[in-house]
């Protein structure tokens, strides 16, 4: 009559996974026997979601490109993925900037941050400062923090001047 317990010690991880479960099973009975001789204990997972987040850029008209960094802050057993897209904020993709678009992963090692890069066009044009909109979409084993980041390209072409010529 009465059961008797034990412990099983579970290792505290930091990393999201899913729900694990152990086999438990009793065997070599002395005076009495075993009824149900397997148990099944489950393991809750209680490790936050990573996070995906987009972060902002400034650039000058003349570097050239812009990298644009994606960070993924927590840890999962499964690949983590993001789509990444550009669109106009101010500057016009096709004569301020060349359009992004694609994907990032992270394997189940990988924690940190991803980068892409975005060509910037150079002209001569005086003009204000311009931007890039670059969202987030599309994550998988992972939740966006951030999804929109914003690439600046501060001109960097002279003012005209005018001059007035006498007769």
């Amino acid at each position: 009559t009465g059961g008797k317990t034990f412990t099983i010690t579970i290792a505290q991880d930091v990393l999201d996974e899913a729900n694990q479960t152990i086999t438990v099973t009793l065997s070599g009975a002395s005076n009495g026997t075993i009824s149900d001789d397997t148990g099944v204990v489950t393991i809750t997972d209680d490790d936050a979601t990573p996070t995906l987040a987009v972060g902002d850029v400034t650039v000058g008209e003349g570097d050239g490109t812009a990298t644009v960094t994606v960070t993924m802050t927590g840890q999962s057993e499964s690949t983590v993925g993001v789509n990444y897209a550009t669109s106009n904020g101010t500057a016009t993709a096709g004569s301020d900037y060349t359009a992004a678009s694609g994907s990032l992963s992270w394997t189940t090692t990988q924690t940190g941050g991803k980068t892409f890069t975005i060509t910037i066009t150079q002209d001569v044009l005086d003009e204000a400062n311009q931007t890039i909109t670059v969202t987030l979409s599309g994550e998988s084993n992972a939740t966006l923090s951030d999804a929109t980041g914003t690439v600046t390209i501060t001109d960097d072409d002279a003012t005209p001047t005018l001059a007035v010529a006498s007769t």
